[in-house]
C-alpha cells in the first residue's frame, strides 16, 4: 500500500496544513489512523490479509483496518508528492477544529489542560479502543514486529496502577514511533511520552463533541 500527503481546504472551517512526514508504523496507527482512506492506494489482495474482517469492520474504520494490516506486514510506502486536495466542512462527522501546536509555554499548558479534560470524560472510550486494538493485533500470527505494540495495547487497556506505570514505560520506550513525528528534543520527548496516555485523548475529541 502507498499513501501521499493531502491538502485540506475550506471556505469556513478551520483547517491545518501539516507538511511533515508522519509516522505510519503499527505503534502510531494503533492510536490514530495516520493513513486516511482518501490518500491511499493498495492492491486489492491486501483486503484478504485483514483478519476476521466481518467482526472488526464493525469496530474500526476501514482505513484503520487497511493501514494497520499493511503496517503489520511492513508493506507501506510513502509517496512524498501531494496527489490529493480534499474539502473540509464543519458539518462532517470527522471534522474537529485544528489547534495551534506551536511549542510555546502557553500552548503546552493549554494542550495539557484540554487533553486532561478530554481524558477524564473519554477514559472509558480510550480503554475500550485499546482493548479492541489488542484483540485485532492478536489475530496476526508469527509477526514479532508487533510485539511492542501488543504489550503497549495490553497495558493501556488495563485498569491497575501497574498497568498505568507500564503504559508510561512503553510510551517512553516507543516515543519515536507513537508521536506524529520524531521529537528532536530528548528531554521534551520523554516528558511528552510520560503524558502521552492522557494527551492521546486529543485523537478522540470527536466523541467528546458528541
Amino acid at each position: 500500500m502507498s499513501f501521499c500527503p493531502s491538502v485540506p481546504f475550506s471556505d469556513t472551517a478551520n483547517v491545518n496544513i501539516d507538511t511533515r512526514v508522519p509516522n505510519f508504523g503499527v505503534e502510531r496507527i494503533m492510536y490514530t489512523t495516520t493513513i486516511l482512506g482518501h490518500k491511499m492506494l493498495f492492491k486489492k489482495e491486501l483486503i484478504d490479509y485483514i483478519p476476521n474482517i466481518d467482526k472488526y469492520s464493525k469496530v474500526f474504520a476501514y482505513d484503520f483496518l487497511i493501514g494497520m494490516t499493511a503496517a503489520v506486514y511492513n508493506k507501506v510506502v510513502y509517496c512524498p508528492e501531494t496527489k490529493v486536495n480534499y474539502r473540509r466542512h464543519e458539518e462532517a462527522a470527522s471534522y474537529v477544529p485544528s489547534y495551534n501546536y506551536e511549542k510555546s509555554f502557553r500552548n503546552i499548558l493549554k494542550s495539557a489542560l484540554r487533553t486532561f479534560r478530554f481524558y477524564i470524560k473519554l477514559r472509558p472510550l480510550i480503554k475500550k479502543r485499546m482493548h479492541n486494538v489488542y484483540d485485532f493485533l492478536s489475530e496476526f500470527q508469527n509477526t514479532p514486529k508487533i510485539n511492542d505494540a501488543l504489550k503497549l495495547a495490553k497495558f493501556h487497556k488495563g485498569t491497575s496502577f501497574l498497568d498505568s506505570i507500564n503504559t508510561i514505560r512503553y510510551c517512553i520506550k516507543l516515543r519515536d514511533k507513537i508521536f506524529y513525528t520524531v521529537e528532536d528534543n530528548k528531554i521534551l520527548a520523554i516528558l511528552r511520552a510520560i503524558y502521552f496516555p492522557i494527551s492521546c485523548s486529543d485523537y478522540y475529541r470527536r466523541a467528546f463533541k458528541k
